[in-house]
This record gives C-alpha cells, structure tokens and sequence, in this order.
C-alpha cells in the first residue's frame, strides 16, 4: 500500500496516523473505505497524513498485531484507535473524537 495523503489548507491542523497492514488484506481495504469519507469530510480543518507499515517488515509488529489488523494509531498519543473488524458506527466515532480533541 501506498502512503496516502489528505491535503488541507495551511492553517489545518496535522494528525498523522499509522496505519497498520499487510497485502492483501480486505479488511484493512474496508477501513480505509470508511475512513476516507470521514476524513474528506474534515479536510478544511485538519491534514491529515496517514503512515502505512506492513507488519511483515518487521517481526516485533508482526507478533504483536498479526491477528489484529488493520489497526490505526494516533502517533501523538500512541494511542489505538481502532483495530480488527472496522465497524463503521465506531470507526466514525474515533476519527470524530480525534478531530474534536
């Protein structure tokens, strides 16, 4: 997967997430169809960059979260904001506590 990059105006704020994957992998396809609209959404506030790390690459990652992607991060916090099977009701949640902070 590709980095993937929400442009925003110069005064946006800047969230940068990790985004936790491996190819192939239709769930993380999933949220990032969820996440997508939510961000777009925001885009006059906030830029928002998103940082994909396949899990392969690196065997701590991989032990740790190998049966819990996709699994995104708020890297200010280190804080997990969600992870496994993206429900929408809650993955919307998260992004929109995350944008309010």
């Amino acid at each position: 997967m590709n980095d993937q990059n929400t442009q925003s105006s110069p005064s946006a704020g800047q969230i940068t997430l990790s985004f936790l994957t491996k190819p192939d992998c239709h769930l993380c396809d999933r949220l990032l169809e969820i996440m997508k609209p939510i961000v777009d959404e925001h885009q006059d506030q906030f830029s928002v960059n998103i940082e994909f790390f396949d899990i392969r690459s690196d065997p701590a990652l991989f032990g740790k979260y190998r049966f819990r992607i996709p699994v995104v991060i708020d890297t200010r916090t280190n804080r997990i904001l969600f992870e496994g099977r993206p429900d929408p009701a809650a993955v919307q949640d998260a992004l929109q506590d995350l944008l309010d902070e």
